[in-house]
């Protein structure tokens, strides 16, 4: 009887290598899986009964973590018709008999030529080999993602420390921001006495008026560099700010208007 058992134990522990699982040479029975070793057993055979599966083959640290890898493993067996009660203490906190059952329904499930596989010779360059091909095999399966997504078993290595509030620095920079507010203050309340209560205007018609005359001295500058153009004809005397711009983007090449030069040059060189 024992010796039923144990080669019993033995086909099903060859043949989980055959599949891709790494197990110890000294493993010779399932009273030696852990619960690392039941869950990669079963990641294993469910990439292979289902090619689009998807999960890591070890667990992770977290508690949490562990919790929702192991429901997704025995949601994914319910789903291939596994009878007996399964859920994520199967996975962590079962014992022997109920790793039996679900190894040997897993087992049942993988294809022919996966099943195979156990009759013929095993090595391990040979079991190196089929776990280097179903590695690849799998990151070909998986849609390409960022570096910055993947965080499926990646471990935040890096932590944060916050710097330490320097306090001498404070007093000088609020003096420093106080000093220029009371300066622009001082400087405006100058202009407003002076000139802005003599046109009397409210100050936001005083500040647009003062904003009227400064972009119309800036257009009138520019058409001063522009004055080749405006004897042309290209732009009148009257142009405002945004043609006299527009006349400069024409006249580099990146304006798309209807009169820019490279528009006419293209249009005469097709109507060749």
């Amino acid at each position: 009887m024992k010796f039923a058992k144990r080669s019993r134990w033995s086909i099903i522990i060859s043949t989980l290598k055959e599949v891709g699982c790494d197990f110890e040479d000294e493993i010779a029975s399932l009273t030696q899986f852990t619960p690392e070793m039941v869950v990669e057993a079963s990641v294993r055979c469910l990439q292979i009964i289902i090619p689009e599966f998807q999960s890591p083959t070890h667990l992770p640290d977290a508690m949490s973590a562990r919790f929702r890898m192991c429901t997704g493993l025995a949601n994914a067996c319910q789903e291939l018709g596994f009878q007996a009660e399964v859920g994520y203490q199967t996975f962590l906190y079962s014992s022997v008999k109920d790793w039996r059952k679900l190894l040997m329904f897993l087992l049942e499930k993988l294809p022919k030529e996966a099943a195979q596989t156990a009759d013929e010779p095993t090595g391990a360059g040979i079991l190196l080999t089929r776990s280097i091909g179903a590695e690849i095999g799998a990151s070909l399966r998986t849609p390409w993602t960022p570096s910055y997504c993947k965080r499926e078993s990646v471990r935040r290595v890096r932590r944060k420390y916050p710097k330490p509030v320097l306090t001498r620095d404070v007093l000088s920079s609020l003096l420093a921001k106080n000093d220029s507010e009371v300066a622009a203050q001082q400087e405006w309340e100058a202009e407003w006495n002076q000139a802005g209560l003599a046109s009397r205007l409210s100050e936001n018609e005083y500040k647009a008026k003062k904003k009227q005359k400064l972009m119309k001295k800036l257009s009138e500058q520019l058409r001063a560099h522009n004055k080749a153009e405006t004897s042309s004809g290209a732009l009148g005397l009257g142009a405002d700010l945004n043609q006299i711009l527009s006349s400069f983007l024409e006249r580099s090449g990146t304006g798309h208007g209807k009169g820019s030069r490279f528009q006419h040059a293209e249009k005469l060189q097709f109507a060749k």
